[in-house]
């Protein structure tokens, strides 16, 4: 049963846009208990500051006291590194260990301005899209004005992912994807055949993009945005427009970026720099990257991330794009023609990702010595 929601100022300071964020924090239980979540509000701790809020960092969390401290401590590394004021949301979700206190102390060392939600979700919503979708409707509802970022509670951001993030969002990107790297002491304890899966993943992933930048030129747009909820950076406009986080029961980063995509909003992927996270297999998320490790270490020829297209595919869907009139709006008619084309296809097999790139290769090679002779 949930006890009464506590509320605990830890600064005196009334911030300029406290009437936006004691009324956001107001209507809290209800939006808790609400459609889509169906839950219940245990408590509620919140430190708010003397400044407006430029952005917010998102961040669900589920029984994850043991990263804890190295993931808030990387969060106060990136947020050291800009002058613009954060605003840090916790959805502390359907958790039994320490990872409530654990954030709470790190909020009053810190001096952070934060909320930290403590609560239970109705059986349907008990999943990451939909703790993440509450701490950004959280977050909007706040500072409607602000830079919306959210990451992993097993994901330790880079000194300069915060900086980043803003810098992209700043250049016009409705929606910025970063990449993110394993945590290389973690994954050295996986069968070794579980590393050059990945490696032959990437491989390919890079390969596909030089291809489609050689057929379609190099005014399109990326064939592959590869978002994930550990890293993403959003513009409070396209929030707004898009009405939410998608929420489906595993994938909203997915989700989220194909919808954007289809609206025809821009969207970019951040170049990998020091964002980590977890490769463990036991997984906190549905279908998220510890089970996809779990079936890569227990299956012989495990599929391959769906986002990646069989040669033949990619040729489909170059002719698609050509064929389209350049226009403002051709990204986003390409989004609708992609998704209606890639409905039927399953994903590759890691046997077959193999054979296709050893093809693309050889067309990758083919293709720039022919350049080089011209």
């Amino acid at each position: 049963m949930a006890t009464a929601a506590t509320f605990t100022d830890r600064k005196p300071s009334i911030p300029r846009w406290d009437e936006t964020f004691r009324a956001t924090l107001a209507g809290i239980p209800a939006r808790v208990a609400g459609a889509p979540f169906g839950g219940e509000l245990v408590s509620l701790d919140w430190a708010a500051g003397d400044r407006g809020i430029d952005y917010a960092v998102c961040i669900p969390v589920n029984n994850e006291a043991e990263r804890l401290p190295g993931v808030l401590a990387a969060l106060s590394r990136a947020a050291a590194r800009v002058a613009a004021q954060g605003l840090f949301v916790f959805v502390v979700n359907d958790t039994q260990d320490a990872s409530r206190s654990l954030i709470a102390r790190w909020a009053a060392r810190s001096g952070a301005a934060y909320l930290l939600l403590d609560l239970t979700f109705a059986p349907p919503a008990r999943n990451a899209p939909h703790a993440r979708r509450l701490a950004l409707d959280i977050a909007h509802a706040c500072a409607p004005a602000a830079a919306l970022l959210t990451t992993d509670a097993d994901t330790s951001v880079g000194s300069g992912w915060i900086a980043d993030n803003l810098a992209e969002l700043a250049r016009g990107a409705a929606l910025a994807c970063g990449s993110i790297g394993l945590d290389q002491a973690e994954l050295r304890l996986l069968p070794a055949h579980v590393r050059a899966i990945g490696e032959a993943e990437n491989e390919y992933f890079a390969a596909t993009e030089a291809l489609w930048s050689i057929w379609t030129g190099p005014d399109a747009a990326p064939l592959n945005i590869r978002a994930s909820g550990a890293s993403l950076g959003i513009a409070p406009a396209a929030y707004a427009a898009l009405g939410g986080l998608p929420t489906p029961p595993a994938g909203e980063d997915r989700a989220l970026c194909a919808r954007m995509r289809r609206m025809g909003l821009r969207v970019v992927q951040m170049p990998a720099h020091d964002t980590l996270s977890s490769a463990r297999l036991a997984s906190r998320a549905a279908h998220g990257c510890g089970d996809t490790l779990r079936q890569r270490a227990r299956e012989a020829d495990p599929p391959c991330d769906d986002l990646l297209l069989p040669l033949s595919a990619l040729r489909h869907l170059a002719g698609v794009w050509n064929a389209l009139e350049a226009a403002p709006d051709r990204p986003r008619r390409f989004a609708h023609e992609r998704q209606e084309g890639s409905r039927a296809l399953p994903p590759m097999r890691h046997g077959a990702m193999l054979a296709e790139l050893e093809q693309a290769r050889r067309e990758l090679d083919l293709l720039l010595a022919r350049r080089d002779v011209a």
